[in-house]
Formats: C-alpha cells, sequence, structure tokens
C-alpha cells in the first residue's frame, strides 16, 4: 500500500498547487477584472475547507468509507472544465465565483481528506510515520507544480489548457483512492489485520 498512498497524495497535493497557485492569474488574462479574480481565489480557499470536511464526515460516517475521497477529483475535473469553457465564452461573475468555490471544494478537499486514507492503511504501531512520509512526499508534488504551471503559462500556452490539464493529476489520484478502498475493503472483510488495521467506526481519524 505505501507506493500508491505516497503516489495518491503525491497528485492530489501536485493538482491542487498547479492550478490554484495561478488561478487568480488565468482569471485575469481571460478578461476577468481582479477584484473578481481576487474574490474568486479566496473564494476557492473557502470551498477547500467545506471540501475538507464533507468527505471526511461521509468517510467516518457513511457505507462508503474511503471512497467518499472520489468526491475531491470529480467536483476538479467537473469544474475545471467548466471553468475553462466558461472563460473562453464570458463567464459571468457569479459563474466564475462558484466554480472557483467547486475547484477548491475538489482539489484542496481532495488533498487534506487523504490523511484518512493513508491513516487506514497503516497498522497502529506505524501509523504516525506512515502518514508523516505520505506527507512528506505529497509535499514534493506541492513543491513542483507551481513551478510546472508558471513555466506553461511563461511559454504562452493557453489558460484554458493549463486549467484542463489539472484536471489529470486528479483523475489519477481518483484512480489510485478507488483502488486504495477497495484492497481495504478486501482486507477488512478477509480478516487481514495484521498488515492493514482499519479504524473501528467510532474512531476518528479524518479530522
Amino acid at each position: 500500500m505505501t507506493v500508491p498512498i505516497w503516489s495518491m497524495m503525491f497528485f492530489a497535493l501536485f493538482g491542487s498547487y498547479f492550478v490554484l497557485s495561478w488561478l487568480a492569474t488565468i482569471l485575469t488574462g481571460n478578461g476577468v477584472e481582479e477584484g473578481t479574480a481576487l474574490l474568486a481565489t479566496s473564494l476557492a480557499t473557502l470551498g477547500g475547507i467545506v471540501g475538507a470536511l464533507a468527505p471526511s464526515v461521509a468517510m467516518d460516517r457513511s457505507r462508503f468509507g474511503v471512497a467518499a475521497a472520489v468526491l475531491g477529483p470529480i467536483a476538479t475535473i467537473a469544474s475545471v472544465s467548466l471553468l475553462a469553457w466558461n472563460l473562453m465564452v464570458g463567464a459571468s461573475s457569479i459563474a466564475v465565483g462558484a466554480l472557483c468555490f467547486t475547484l477548491g471544494f475538489g482539489a484542496i478537499g481532495l488533498a487534506a481528506a487523504l490523511t484518512s486514507v493513508a491513516a487506514q492503511a497503516h497498522p497502529t504501531s506505524v501509523r504516525a510515520t506512515g502518514i508523516g512520509w505520505a506527507f512528506g512526499v505529497s509535499r514534493m508534488g506541492g513543491l513542483f507544480a507551481p513551478a510546472l504551471g508558471g513555466a506553461l503559462l511563461a511559454a504562452n500556452m493557453a489558460s484554458s489548457m493549463v486549467l484542463l490539464l489539472s484536471a489529470i493529476p486528479a483523475a489519477i489520484a481518483g484512480i489510485l483512492v478507488g483502488w486504495c478502498a477497495r484492497t481495504l475493503r478486501r482486507a477488512t472483510a478477509s480478516g487481514v489485520s495484521a498488515a492493514i488495521e482499519p479504524s473501528r467506526p467510532g474512531d476518528r481519524v479524518s479530522g
């Protein structure tokens, strides 16, 4: 589970930093007023707060378990696609703000909620170490993503294409979330607790 967990968290944070670091620049470059762009960026951060809480509650209290984290990639892919299209046709300020909120919900929320997946994938004896290493690897994604986004914009790539490219790491993270959820469910069903020790229903691990 180590490599999939590391990859999942790497791509989640990579996708989040890739688009959100340059979101205001992308918006203003497509004719959105500076004040509206700054407000939309703030709404993306607010969406990230909501997005970190909602999937975590769903993972803790619903039958979907860690599979509920796929809400993040779905919201990210949908919002960047619609935002890119709206910017090309001339979106209203309300539409831009709503889509940026949804983008933050998916991208930032996914990166935060995956802590629960990492926690449930490690036995208690190594859980702190496992989560720490996973966080360290994910930060590498957060380090390189803004540089790549800036390089693409400096190379005069269309900002709508940069938005669409951010859906790729989100999709990869979503696939890995599904794989991890399936593996954890199979391990729980077969009673394999030596390698994987999921939290009991009453345990809160996603906060």
